[in-house]
């Protein structure tokens, strides 16, 4: 069973084409990355996304089998999507998206662009993280927050490391498991006292979103500004996100 109390996981283990129906619009997601960031051509998104439910639904026992909990299975599914992908286009007998130095030409729109490779703009976004220094454990905290993804104690003891036993312990009661059904307007009057007391100062829920907007508008513009020719927008945050909290790909 898993560690986190993830009702996905029961839902799962009982209907897995229920979970499959539910993580649609994920699935669409990770492919329409891949599709703008030239791994499938514009063409190929729907036989992309219908191969990804076909091997799902065909690894669906091993899946159940090496689920463990370590992360919530909405993550674990994520991998497993791009895992796919990957796979798709070894067998496709392309090779895969190669970093270009030169420029190529858009058939639809005749406009030029550079291709960039998926562990281009994973290995970019972890330089960029990196280069944030003290701001990155509340950072982290906040794209968890914003994401729903459940704290843990090393969350919390890397960004705030004088947290008393109890207020670590109301953390994780409200923030450890599933939130999923939270809105920011609730969960930000909620953490922001704790911002407070970490930081010493005294400021609102507005003062944290700014905050929190600013860090991911400027993480946005680095990426792009990092490899020329791409379009980084919230949602494929998002997937760099969960990547950077999950690098793991299923093994059979």
């Amino acid at each position: 069973m898993p560690r986190l109390p993830d009702p996905d996981f029961e839902i799962f283990l009982k209907d897995p084409n229920a979970i499959l129906l539910k993580y649609q619009g994920l699935i669409q997601a990770i492919v329409h990355i891949y599709v703008e960031q030239g791994m499938f051509s514009p063409t190929q998104k729907e036989d992309v996304i219908q191969s990804v439910n076909l091997e799902i639904l065909r690894k669906i026992p091993s899946l159940q089998r090496h689920y463990n909990g370590s992360a919530l299975l909405r993550t674990y599914f994520s991998a497993i999507v791009r895992n796919i992908c990957l796979q798709l286009k070894r067998t496709t007998g392309s090779p895969l998206l190669l970093i270009r130095n030169d420029m190529e030409s858009d058939v639809e729109g005749g406009r030029q662009h550079d291709r960039y490779s998926i562990q281009q703009a994973r290995d970019v976004f972890e330089a960029i993280l990196v280069q944030l220094g003290p701001v990155l454990p509340k950072l982290l905290i906040c794209l968890k927050l914003r994401y729903r993804y459940p704290l843990t104690r090393r969350d919390i003891q890397r960004w705030w490391p004088a947290c008393g036993g109890r207020e670590k312990a109301r953390l994780l009661e409200m923030f450890g498991g599933d939130y999923g059904n939270m809105i920011d307007k609730e969960i930000h009057p909620l953490i922001v006292p704790y911002f407070n007391a970490a930081e010493g100062k005294v400021s609102g829920a507005d003062a944290l979103r700014k905050w929190q907007a600013s860090k991911i508008q400027k993480i946005l513009k680095l990426l792009q500004e990092a490899i020329p020719g791409s379009s980084f927008d919230e949602e494929s945050l998002q997937i760099l996100f969960e990547d950077y909290l999950s690098p793991f790909l299923l093994r059979e």
